[in-house]
């Protein structure tokens, strides 16, 4: 190609000299020449690149586009096989003779490199960790959100050999800085050797990646806790005050808050005697039985008073009036593996929410299996008054905190005052939450501020329970077989003392 003297060509602005390319796409830049307007025999303008600029010798230029006049900039895309660190391009003008001028090329040499990402960190999940309902990820951004565009994002792969499982897409284009992700496993096949892989890419740039291998998933077995016995009623069909037959047919009607109720038997009791008569076995749930009246060891009964009542089971074992029979239910813990120190369930009628606090060094609540936000400490109640849920936690000196969670945050609103003020127990009476204390005060809170209770017979010992039937507050505490019934309203209260001892 050759070159003349005789006409000026366009002057190269950029790059010119000491940059650093990562990027595959470099943007060259020139003027035109001054006498461009009484030139009008230039035609285009060619682009020129070398890889291998030296000093003393001459550099081998190829050209990498043709731009017509009229035009000052290019954006070059670079392939990806060129890194080089005596990289230059030049710029020359070719008139309609084909004559063409003096090359203008960067004045130092500039750089091509491969873009190099920081390789992801990770909080969670971690190495041969044990994770049940949900596993979490948790990205530390703090390491590279600086050292990245904010293009970045991560892509999540997880593979198992045991279940031939290869490398599968998990989470893609999770934008650095993102809020942690939770992967629902309640339907994944357990494992022990599950592995995951996370990749930060920005464009066609793709990080080291890193792994996180023999992590045990656990499909747990979902279940719901309940507690408290079914509620019900059974009806004499046609009731008469006598009566010479000696089978009836009764109507049961039941209710339970939680589960529902599966069985009942029928139970009969004479008024005017201590005999035992056999109950009738547990059968399904149904709203009509029959029953016949015995007597004892199946003989025909006496006349006198006969008593029908029913006793309930739900479907978690709970039933009425029967001591000698207990369920346990047993906790299960947490993605992080941690223990349930608090769970309160609500209900509408048809839909269960249970609330769930776990422990540990980071403390978290959720509803459901849906996290819901992290705690300051680890908590020891939950409440919902007025519709808002309401969070006792303890501090590391060993006094309480009372927060509430409303509009998707969590709020501080007291730091109860005193030694050993962690609060044990919540209920809500007479239109006030009424707080439990680890060191035995009772106080009431409102909604904007607390109150001592009972200032003038302080309690001797830590108030471990507190719970009402809507009439009266029954107050237990530590070691003691007494119960203290709260009895009032509008903040006026009387305390009675009643002994459980026989």
């Amino acid at each position: 190609m050759s070159e003349s003297q005789q006409f000026d060509g366009p002057s190269l602005t950029s790059p010119n000299g000491g940059e650093v390319f990562s990027t595959k796409e470099i943007t060259i830049n020139w003027t035109e020449p001054t006498n461009i307007e009484s030139t009008g025999n230039l035609v285009w303008y060619e682009i020129l690149f070398t890889e291998f600029y030296g000093k003393f010798e001459k550099p081998e230029w190829i050209q990498i586009a043709n731009v017509s006049i009229g035009t000052t900039s290019f954006i070059w895309s670079v392939s990806q096989y060129i890194k080089s660190d005596m990289c230059r391009i030049g710029v020359r003008a070719v008139n309609h003779k084909g004559e063409r001028s003096k090359i203008s090329f960067s004045a130092a040499n500039f750089s091509i490199e491969d873009k190099k990402l920081p390789t992801p960190a990770v909080f969670e999940p971690v190495e041969q960790g044990s994770y049940f309902a949900s596993v979490p990820f948790v990205f530390d951004n703090k390491g590279i959100i600086n050292q990245c565009s904010q293009r970045a994002f991560y892509q999540v792969y997880y593979s198992s050999n045991s279940l031939n499982i290869d490398w599968t897409l998990l989470f893609s284009d999770i934008p650095v800085g993102s809020d942690p992700l939770f992967w629902d496993i309640k339907s994944v096949i357990t494992s022990q050797d599950y592995s995951f892989k996370i990749e930060l890419i920005d464009k066609q740039y793709i990080s080291d990646p890193i792994f996180i291998n023999n992590v045990s998933i656990n499909s747990l077995n979902y279940f719901t806790i309940d507690t408290q016995p079914p509620k019900g009623n059974i009806s004499i069909v046609n009731n008469k005050e006598y009566i010479k037959d000696r089978d009836i047919v009764v109507n049961v009607t039941t209710y339970d808050e939680t589960t529902g109720v599966e069985f009942f038997r029928i139970e009969q009791k004479d008024i005017n005697s201590e005999d035992e008569i056999e109950p009738g076995p547990y059968q399904k749930m149904s709203n009509l039985s029959t029953w016949h009246i015995a007597g004892i060891n199946g003989e025909e009964a006496i006349d006198g008073i006969k008593l029908i009542q029913v006793r309930f089971k739900d479907f978690a074992g709970n039933i009425l009036l029967d001591g000698s029979e207990k369920e346990f239910f047993r906790t299960y813990k947490s993605l992080n593996n941690e223990e349930i120190t608090s769970f309160l369930g609500t209900s509408d009628g048809t839909t269960l929410n249970l609330w769930t606090a776990f422990g540990g060094s980071f403390p978290q609540l959720y509803n459901n299996q849906s996290f819901v936000s992290n705690l300051d400490g680890e908590v020891t109640s939950l409440i919902f008054y007025n519709n808002i849920l309401y969070i006792a936690i303890k501090d590391s000196d060993n006094n309480g905190i009372l927060q509430r969670y409303s509009g998707g945050n969590v709020e501080t609103l007291i730091s109860i005052p005193g030694p050993d003020s962690v609060v044990n127990s919540m209920e809500v009476f007479d239109d006030r939450i009424f707080i439990g204390l680890q060191n035995g005060k009772l106080l009431s809170f409102n909604g904007i501020s607390i109150a001592e209770q009972h200032i003038d017979n302080s309690f001797v010992s830590s108030i471990n329970y507190l719970k009402t039937d809507g009439k009266v507050l029954y107050i237990f505490t530590d070691n003691t077989l007494d119960i203290l019934i709260m009895i009032g309203s509008n903040g006026q209260y009387e305390f009675r003392t009643v002994s459980m001892e026989q």
